[in-house]
């Protein structure tokens, strides 16, 4: 799937999942990835890179209170920000969604190398 020259993408977790966030970049553009509860406002995840070096990696957590985050993918300095994605659901023998994961690469200029932003978002089920 294609984001192409947009910035935001509903991720499909529901309330109460653990999230895991894995972030990285190589590009020379300052690259923000925000995720958003979009009910409240509130901040999940955010982080801001500017970095040609993918390490160190960046790493987050997040605990939705709400269905449906919103992912905010944030190049100001680029004419022609181009998002690849896909997605995978695992289920368990009724349906019911045990895992949600998200893989995004993104292209910041026209170098077409997909190399500028590597971000996976991954969500269990989570028991307290």
């Amino acid at each position: 799937m294609i984001i192409k020259d947009k910035h935001y993408q509903t991720l499909n977790i529901p309330a109460g999942y653990f999230g895991l966030v894995t972030m990285t970049t190589q590009a020379g553009f300052e690259i923000e990835v925000s995720i958003v509860d979009t009910k409240t406002g509130k901040s999940l995840f955010h982080a801001v890179r500017k970095s040609n070096n993918p390490n160190p990696v960046i790493t987050a957590q997040f605990l939705p209170s709400n269905d449906n985050p919103e992912l905010i993918i944030n190049v100001k300095e680029s004419a022609h920000l181009d998002v690849r994605y896909d997605e995978m659901n695992v289920t368990d023998e009724n349906g019911l969604l045990l895992s949600q994961n998200y893989v995004f690469v993104a292209e910041d200029a026209t170098d077409k190398d997909y190399n500028d932003l590597y971000l996976a978002v991954a969500a269990w089920r989570y028991r307290n």
